[in-house]
């Protein structure tokens, strides 16, 4: 009975006689009262004292058996679990005293209850029976005493036998233990094999020298496996007595190496085996039922360090602790759901097969760092409790982690995968960090959540990058990426920044859908190929300042909830904005417009800023509503604006000139009014180009307004506004 046990016991214990006591107290002086009146004996006292005892006894027996169901079963001899005490010299004294104490109590008991009236003779006789009564009593008590001396000798004879055993037993044990170590230095495979099953046996027959076993196993397999028995080999064909050719020699040596290595292979796997066969809590019967392993060793710490395994199988197998770094995998490894209950380490491991650990849980911290997989690694459904490290690590086939469960952190800083990467539906629970990580195949991280901060800093995507559905509860970090595939975003949510700074997107970028609760940074991002922001809703600031866009963008049922900047972005593409929502300030300050330009059923419901823009072509503007100030100081526009069925504070745009637009030297401000007496002078001291604004005008021709707005344009207009400091940040107004 271990330690925790035995305070179970006393404390059962302690409670039944505090409940007995409670419920007797009250009752103790009714008892007493009876007890001298002659109407209850000694044998109700004596039942209830019994059954409270039984009750212990119960509760006790109950206690140990439970213990006794997670003790290790075994027929070797176990040490004494503590050293007996040496009985105190208090004992005796203390012994007489109760003695004395129970005696005289019975005594004065039983006097007391003899009649006071009656014959003296019959009086003389009850009290000599009484007084006998009363020293039988204590004569009992002195044989409870040498029962328990009695017991108390028993049981030092049985601890001694105990130790006697047990130190047989560490004796046989020792012997066998150097036997079989001795078998395994053995040159010949066989007598080797039979010191990996004498080490078996006597691990399985001893728990406390499991540990140590599994150690001196984990060293054989440790060892490296070149041949030590080849240049003996030779000596013996070089030394014999027949002149024997050189090319026979080395053929023989060659026959021999061989020989030699197979027969270490075979005991390098039986090592293996071995292991494996003691470290799986469950097998499977006959049925396909799985039922517990009688010959399960737990607790085992495994290091297997600088090893090369062929073959290695640890599926279904418990650990407690692993460590397989700089080991070589050779032939593939199958660790699905494999239970490892501290850390693992795979340092700088080499994986030449298929790596299965499918369903695989690591309680503590996985170590993968530096190791390389030559073949397909298979994490499905892993389970990292404590986190992981993959860094430096380098995938050169498929890598599956999809449906995995992270707890903590884990990181691919600077992985490398060669080949497709699956990270569909994982549950990231901290930080995740694929920084200057390079997938060149496919990359899907498809209904992913990333409960924490997601980096993505400075990574390459060879090829397709999938985030469609995922969700990022914290901030997303792909500042410096390099997407040069298509990129799917689509319904993908993050809730916290967003960063997208000086990312490269060579081919097609689908934003369609995905939702940015918090600022979005596309600021000095360049976007190659096709690009979509089809129902985006940006929640926070939108900032694509600087940015370069060389093909067709779209921004189709977008809204914008705060701040929206393309300050100095470029687009040398069209550019489409189709209902579109601008809440707060639009700054499009210092574009420049290389294709047409067309916003059509879009909404500006606060300050659209297009100071110093540069429209190369056309400028379409298809049922807008300008809900706020309208700044167009500086632009300039190759080919007349155009605004049909617009609307500006509420104002139709088209067959009248508007109230609230004012013309004032290469700038359209709408939120004044102006007077029809100063439409004239409005109107000369505009840029020919801004006169197409309203369709009564008296405008001049539209090669002389074409010819005379080329020239007023490329005199200093252009020059002046790539000069211009354009600021990433809403203005003062």
């Amino acid at each position: 009975m271990d330690r925790r046990t035995r305070l179970h016991v006393k404390v059962a214990g302690a409670i039944f006689v505090a409940a007995a006591s409670i419920w007797a107290a009250p009752k103790i002086p009714v008892w007493w009262t009876s007890l001298r009146e002659g109407r209850v004996g000694l044998v109700h006292l004596a039942a209830f004292v019994a059954v409270a005892g039984l009750a212990y006894t119960i509760a006790a027996a109950v206690l140990v058996l439970r213990s006794r169901q997670s003790v290790d079963r075994s027929s070797a001899p176990t040490a004494p679990s503590r050293p007996l005490r040496a009985i105190p010299t208090w004992v005796l004294p203390v012994a007489i005293l109760v003695f004395a104490a129970v005696t005289w109590i019975a005594l004065e008991l039983l006097l007391s209850a003899v009649p006071k009236s009656g014959s003296s003779v019959d009086l003389a006789r009850l009290r000599v029976d009484a007084a006998r009564t009363g020293l039988a009593v204590g004569a009992g008590t002195v044989g409870a005493l040498g029962l328990l001396l009695a017991f108390r000798r028993q049981q030092v004879a049985e601890r001694t036998q105990q130790a006697v055993e047990y130190d047989a037993s560490e004796k046989r044990v020792t012997e066998l233990y150097v036997k079989a170590a001795d078998q395994l230095g053995s040159d010949k495979a066989p007598v080797r094999l039979a010191g990996l099953y004498s080490l078996e046996r006597v691990a399985q027959d001893n728990p406390i020298h499991r540990q140590t076993i599994v150690n001196v196993i984990c060293a054989y397999i440790r060892m490296p496996q070149a041949g030590r028995v080849y240049e003996d080999r030779s000596e013996e064909v070089q030394g014999g007595g027949e002149a024997i050719s050189r090319e026979v020699v080395i053929s023989e040596i060659e026959r021999a190496s061989r020989q030699d290595a197979a027969a270490e292979r075979e005991v390098r796997l039986t090592a293996q085996r071995i292991l494996i066969d003691h470290l799986r809590p469950q097998w499977e019967d006959e049925a396909g039922e799985a039922m517990p392993n009688p010959q399960f060793w737990a607790g085992i710490d495994l290091d297997l360090r600088q090893a090369t395994l062929r073959g290695f199988n640890l599926s279904a197998c418990q650990v407690r602790k692993a460590r397989f770094d700089r080991a070589v995998f050779l032939e593939g490894a199958d660790c699905s759901k494999m239970v490892v209950e501290d850390d693992v380490e795979f340092t700088e491991a080499v994986f030449e097969g298929d790596i299965a650990m499918r369903g695989v849980l690591f309680t503590g911290k996985a170590r993968f760092g530096g190791a390389v997989f030559n073949a397909r690694a298979d994490f499905r459904g892993a389970i990292f409790n404590g986190g992981a490290h993959f860094g430096d690590v380098r995938f050169a086939a498929g890598a599956d982690f999809s449906n995995a469960i992270v707890v903590k952190s884990i990181g691919f800083d600077r992985a490398h995968f060669a080949e497709w990467s699956n990270f569909a539906r994982v549950s990231f629970g901290r930080r995740t960090y694929f920084s200057d990580a390079v997938f060149e195949g496919p990359a899907v991280f498809a209904r992913s959540t990333f409960a924490l901060v997601a980096a993505f800093s400075r990574a390459t995507f060879g090829d397709e990058a999938c985030l469609r559905n995922a969700t990022f509860e914290s901030d997303a970090h792909f500042d410096g990426a390099d997407f040069w595939a298509k990129v799917d975003v689509r319904a993908t949510k993050v809730f916290g920044p967003a960063n997208f700074r000086k990312s490269t997107f060579a081919k097609n970028l689908d934003l369609i859908g995905a939702t940015f609760h918090e600022e979005v940074d596309f600021r000095y991002s360049r976007f190659e190929q096709r690009t979509r922001f089809c129902d985006v809703r940006f929640y926070g600031n939108a900032l694509f300042s600087r940015a370069i866009f060389l093909k067709h963008v779209r921004f189709d049922k977008c809204e914008f909830g705060k701040y929206v900047g393309f300050g100095g972005a470029r687009f040398k593409g069209s550019v489409a904005f189709g209902g579109v929502v601008f809440h707060e300030l639009c700054q499009f300050t210092g574009a420049r417009f290389q294709r047409q330009v067309f916003f059509a059923s879009t909404e500006f419901r606060d300050i659209a800023s297009f100071s110093r823009a540069a429209f190369r072509a056309e400028f379409r503007c298809h049922k807008v509503i300008f809900a706020g100030e309208t700044v167009f100081d500086g632009a300039s526009f190759a080919v007349p604006p155009e605004f049909v069925d617009c609307q500006v504070g509420g104002a139709a745009l088209g067959s009248e000139w508007p109230d609230a637009w004012v013309v004032v030297r290469e700038a359209l401000v709408l939120n004044s009014r102006v007077d029809s007496s100063d439409l004239d002078r409005a109107v000369s001291m505009a840029p020919p180009a801004n006169y197409y604004l309203d369709a009564t005008a008296q405008l001049p021709s539209q090669a002389s307004r074409q010819a005379s707005w080329v020239e007023s344009s490329t005199s200093g207009s252009e020059g002046e506004a790539e000069a211009s400091d354009v600021g990433n940040q809403a203005p003062t107004t």
